[in-house]
């Protein structure tokens, strides 16, 4: 044999090797990696003395529930190990294990707002703002503007809430923390949440007394780029983690006119035009078969689920819907039965 036909037996037999050795082993198939089944987590607001919370599990369509003497939505740390809520005066935030249900710290604030993606920061609220450590809760930044709801923006380095109907922005990066506010002739910000490059900001507007606009907002041009009115509004907005969808809806509230349609919405972020409309029309039994509002909308941190609920603003609609959304087809549901007071679908915000 050649020499160089031996050099080129040595060289194949050395890949062979180096990709048995790469997949652990020759004597069978590489098995993908499971898929986690993320726990979607809210509470049923009907309890004085407290309130149950549920741990829905998207992928199995199993339910878990668990009676805490607290009474606020709950906020999910990163890692999905903790769970932030509120005693019903809002006088403290106890800070529970969800593997073991016990409180293992209580912090002196109102409210948990949103846990950063690293899960290194925590907001809250108090008299005004903080944004605090979690490693040990000390405060990183305060400010006395109340904000009403807020989100981390992906890379954790700054913050967007919404403060007086305004988008209010913290910038982490920079030690001097600066504070930026934006306000906008179309309406008042109830909801805001950034683009994954930051370029642009998915807003739920409130223009009138019965009007609602979902609005995308392009930093650079300094200009809204796309809007769609809603009546009777009073929704919510979620992104997925990927940054391409952006979903809202449209349930209004007890009485409001006019009725909510049996609806929820995908915005297409790269093609700025609306990519599906959601109907919960033929999904459940009698007398629902015909469809039901959906108010609160929450991601799995894998992007795989979203799982929405009517809250409890409309007695009646215990469902939890699931929607896949690489198929953007709702494919499972749940009906907890009783009267139900839906509230804080959340989730953890990292895989």
């Amino acid at each position: 044999m050649r020499y160089s036909s031996i050099k080129a037996a040595i060289l194949i037999a050395a890949g062979i090797l180096g990709l048995c050795l790469y997949f652990a082993a020759c004597d069978g198939p590489v098995e993908p990696r499971p898929l986690k089944d993320y726990s979607v987590y809210f509470c049923d607001f009907r309890h004085n003395e407290g309130n149950w919370y549920f741990a829905y599990h998207p992928t199995t369509n199993q339910l878990d529930s668990f009676w805490l003497p607290y009474a606020s939505a709950p906020v999910i740390s990163a890692d999905g190990k903790k769970m932030y809520v509120s005693d019903r005066d809002h006088t403290m935030i106890a800070v529970v294990d969800l593997d073991s249900l016990v409180v293992i710290e209580q912090l002196p604030y109102k409210t948990a707002i949103a846990v950063s993606p690293d899960n290194q920061l925590i907001a809250v609220s108090g008299n005004g703002l903080y944004i605090l450590r979690t490693s040990d809760y000390s405060e990183v930044f305060n400010d006395t503007d109340v904000v009403v709801r807020g989100v981390f923006f992906s890379n954790s380095q700054s913050f967007y809430g919404a403060v007086v109907n305004n988008v209010y922005k913290v910038d982490l990066s920079d030690t001097l923390f600066p504070v930026t506010g934006k306000s906008f002739s179309d309406g008042l910000v109830k909801v805001v949440i950034p683009s994954l490059d930051e370029t642009e900001w998915f807003l739920y507007l409130r223009f009138a007394t019965d009007g609602y606009l979902f609005a995308v907002y392009d930093i650079s041009s300094d200009s809204i780029i796309f809007r769609d009115y809603l009546y009777p509004g009073h929704g919510e907005l979620e992104m997925t983690p990927d940054g391409r969808y952006v979903f809202y809806t449209n349930p209004g509230i007890e009485n409001s006119f006019p009725d909510p349609p049996f609806w929820f919405k995908v915005y297409d972020v790269e093609k700025n035009q609306i990519h599906k409309v959601i109907n919960t029309t033929g999904i459940l039994d009698e007398p629902y078969e015909v469809g039901v509002p959906v108010s609160e909308v929450c991601i799995t941190p894998d992007g795989r689920w979203l799982v929405a609920a009517m809250s409890g603003e409309f007695s009646g609609y215990d469902f939890l819907l699931t929607l896949d959304i690489s198929a953007m087809k709702i494919v499972k549901h749940r009906r907890l039965g009783g009267s139900r007071n839906f509230h804080g679908l959340a989730c953890q915000n990292a895989p």
